[in-house]
């Protein structure tokens, strides 16, 4: 399979839209001294924040769990996890008529 073709639409798609080959906007002059400019809306802030909270949140669960398996303590309750299995996807245990 030959992709030489896509990549080379990317790349012209790239510099159309004044991008380099690494992915980064290059920062073209539009007049003497000034430049383009981003702003980030209120609500990308509060996704990114909600977003580090809940890696953090995992993180801190996941360190959780390593150490009770390092020590022995971690147990599976294989009904409790049959049982959710089953809640989401229903329909793959019904019997085929």
């Amino acid at each position: 399979m030959k992709i030489m073709g896509v990549l080379s639409g990317i790349n012209a798609a790239q510099q159309s839209a004044g991008t380099n080959a690494s992915g980064s906007r290059s920062t073209t002059k539009t007049r003497e001294g000034a430049r383009d400019k981003v702003s980030i809306s209120a609500e990308a802030k509060r996704i990114a924040r909600e977003s580090s909270a809940e890696t953090t949140d995992r993180q801190s669960r996941l360190e959780a769990i390593k150490a009770q398996v390092a020590s022995g303590e971690y147990s599976i309750n294989a009904k409790e996890i049959a049982e959710k299995v089953i809640q989401k996807e229903p329909e793959s245990f019904l019997a085929e008529a």
